[in-house]
């Protein structure tokens, strides 16, 4: 083939070429025109379709492939699984009151009152559990949609086998709308909804359909038979019967207080005005009321029963409630209410109850008492100062009467003292002082003996310990003495030697006239001689001797 003719087949392949692709890009454009004016929507045989222009509904779509006219995108298909049944739309309630017919032709409409639960079963399974008030749509097709709606205005506690039927179902959303409870054998329960009271629960298990988390149960073990609880006046009065059925009360007037026993031991003090409940059932329960409006004594036994108690409540309890004190032998006391003194008490234990009234027990020794009146320094009649200690034994014989006139006996009985004490010293010189000391003595106890018998205090007696002088009279004094010591010894001396003299007169008068008597006193004095010689030689025998002695005196 010529070159010629081979280009011009080039030339015509070209234009075939061309026109073909022209052509294409028409059929295109076209079907893009086509996809921009219609709306093309599937619904597959699982599904149900909701179909909405500008977000207004229109209606139902069942399977099935629709195409409609929409060039500004306006209209949209809702698609639906019918394998999961559960309709949640906003505009529900909508539907339900503008559409009713289409909505009872592909939905299940389920609607609860405000005391109305439902079981759902789904294809005859149990599901779900839908709360009061509950508005739901399920779709119709697939799944077999049943239910079993119960009323719980009387009652919302569900029957143990329907309980367990729940309980066991898998499903996490059933577990958390059914709630158990169990009260054990030592137990019992009270049942609250939204914080009031239903009821008392004994042992057991109870369920009840609980969504929205209202019911409470409170527990309480019967080995703590106390119940304190702020609905419990509430309780006594709105449900007598149940309440005497499952406790035991204990209602004290304001002059009233009980003795409480657990199991027959003592266990607890009540007060006055006390409204207390005790469950029945695991611990005794006994009280011992005592009405305190007359007389709030507690017997010595019963006084040394709660004293001694060792339990932490009662001890506690007694600490609180009771005031005791102990008067001492040979002491006697005083019971002061509400500072009042109105009677006297004899040594032992005394305790009493001191609800509504302040109590106070003094405590007086009866005893014989010294009391000392030291250091007073005081001007005798001639200007002298002395310091005088005295001493006082003293004894209360009637307490009673001290305490009506004196509030202060040890310091009026003390000042007492110190004016008998000047008066007996400032009354006397220092010379009639020192010479009898007993003067003081006499006339302080007799200025307050009189004085204190009156009141109720015997003095027993009074004496001065003793009298300090100042150095300088100490020292005047030591003079005195001194040579008045002098004086006695030069004339006891001088005494003495007179009457050696007068008795050896004597003596020589009776050996003048008796020669014996002279040979006695001489053989004396050789004796007392030869007790100062070792050795003595005699010679002329005892006469020699005698007359040698002679000679050496002469």
């Amino acid at each position: 083939m010529s070159s010629g003719l081979k280009r011009l087949a080039e030339l015509e392949t070209a234009i075939i070429k061309s026109k073909l692709e022209q052509e294409q890009k028409m059929a295109e454009k076209k079907e893009r025109r086509m996809r921009f004016l219609f709306h093309k929507f599937i619904v597959r045989k699982n599904e149900r379709g909701l179909l909405f222009k500008e977000g207004d509904f229109l209606n139902f779509l069942e399977p099935g492939s629709y195409r409609y006219f929409d060039p500004w995108h306006k209209i949209q298909v809702e698609r639906y699984d019918l394998l999961v049944p559960e309709f949640s739309h906003r505009l529900s309630d909508f539907l339900i009151k503008t559409y009713p017919e289409q909505v009872a032709r592909y939905l299940t409409l389920i609607d609860l009152g405000p005391q109305q639960i439902a079981l759902l079963f789904k294809n005859g399974v149990l599901a779900e559990i839908l709360p009061p008030f509950s508005r739901t749509l399920y779709w119709k097709g697939v799944v077999d949609i049943t239910t079993e709606i119960f009323d719980i205005s009387d009652s919302f506690e569900i029957p143990p086998e329907k309980a367990a039927q729940l309980l066991h179902t898998k499903t996490d959303v059933l577990q958390q709308l059914v709630r158990e409870f169990i009260v054990h054998k030592n137990e019992r329960g009270l049942l609250f909804k939204e914080g009031d009271f239903l009821n008392v629960l004994e042992p057991g298990t109870y369920h009840y359909f609980d969504p929205k988390q209202k019911i409470q149960v409170e527990r309480y073990d019967l080995s703590e038979p106390e119940f304190l609880h702020p609905l419990s006046d509430l309780l006594i009065k709105t449900i007598p019967e149940m309440v005497a059925r499952y406790f035991t009360i204990i209602e004290l007037g304001p002059q009233e207080i009980a003795l409480l026993s657990k199991n027959g031991v003592l266990a607890d003090i009540l007060p006055p005005s006390t409204r207390t409940l005790y469950w029945k059932g695991v611990v005794d329960i006994t009280t011992e009321i005592i009405d305190i409006s007359d007389s709030f004594d507690i017997p010595p036994e019963k006084a040394a029963q709660l004293l001694h108690s060792k339990t932490g409540v009662l001890s506690q309890r007694v600490s609180d409630f009771i005031y005791s004190r102990e008067v001492p032998e040979n002491q006697i006391g005083l019971l002061y209410v509400d500072k009042q003194c109105i009677k006297t008490l004899s040594p032992g234990l005394h305790a009493y109850w001191q609800f509504n009234r302040n109590l106070n027990i003094d405590i007086w020794d009866t005893r014989l008492q010294n009391l000392d009146v030291s250091g007073q320094e005081i001007l005798s009649k001639d200007k002298v100062t002395l310091r005088v200690n005295l001493t006082a034994t003293y004894q209360i014989k009637e307490v009673l009467r001290v305490l009506s006139t004196l509030s202060q006996p040890t310091e009026y009985l003390y000042k007492e003292l110190q004016f008998g004490l000047r008066a007996a010293v400032g009354t006397r010189t220092l010379d009639d002082l020192l010479e009898n000391k007993t003067v003081i003595d006499e006339s302080v106890f007799a200025d307050i003996r009189d004085k204190t018998a009156e009141l109720g205090i015997e003095v027993h007696s009074v004496g001065v310990k003793d009298i300090v002088l100042p150095g300088e009279m100490k020292t005047i004094l030591s003079k005195v003495v001194e040579a008045e010591k002098v004086a006695q010894a030069n004339l006891i001396k001088r005494r003495e030697e007179t009457s050696a003299t007068r008795s050896l007169l004597n003596t020589a008068k009776v050996m003048e006239d008796n020669p014996t008597a002279l040979r006695l006193k001489e053989l004396e004095v050789l004796e007392k001689v030869t007790e100062n010689i070792d050795n003595i030689s005699v010679y002329g025998g005892l006469e020699g001797l005698l007359k040698e002695l002679v000679k050496i005196k002469g």
